[in-house]
């Protein structure tokens, strides 16, 4: 057993950990609006810290998502806990996220997230519901 305690700073990441390799996947996504079909696609990368699906509001302003308002803003926070600048303010009604021949009905919420890197998230819930097979090495998946 340690005899000292961590200094309290010491608690909590400084801020995301240097990766040199992010998980993320391309993904297609598919709604309708006023009868014509559209389709983008987008880089999500799958965070463990995530409590949701989000996407970036630039992305979605980008593609001409439709979005709805929340009624309670939501403070958002990594995965250690820190709050992170800005609140969730809106999410868009349900599109189909298309990864190879796997699709589902998604529904994301919007958040400003930092330009240039991913368009969205996705949260490790997401991997357990639909349980692919990952090849780390490649980083391909398969449908079982």
């Amino acid at each position: 057993m340690f005899s000292e305690k961590r200094p309290a700073n010491r608690l909590r990441l400084p801020g995301p950990p240097p990766h040199t390799r992010s998980t993320h996947v391309n993904v297609r996504l598919d709604w309708s609006h006023t009868g014509k079909k559209q389709s983008e696609k987008a880089l999500v990368l799958w965070d463990s810290g995530a409590t949701g699906a989000v996407l970036s509001s630039a992305w979605v302003s980008n593609a001409q998502l439709l979005c709805i308002r929340q009624e309670t803003l939501i403070p958002i926070s990594d995965a250690s806990g820190n709050h992170i600048p800005g609140l969730v303010l809106h999410y868009m009604k349900t599109v189909e996220m298309s990864i190879g021949d796997h699709t589902n009905k998604m529904r994301f919420e919007l958040a400003v997230m930092p330009a240039g890197h991913v368009d969205g998230n996705l949260r490790m819930v997401w991997l357990k519901d639909h349980n692919p097979d990952i090849n780390c090495e490649t980083g391909s998946l398969m449908w079982r």
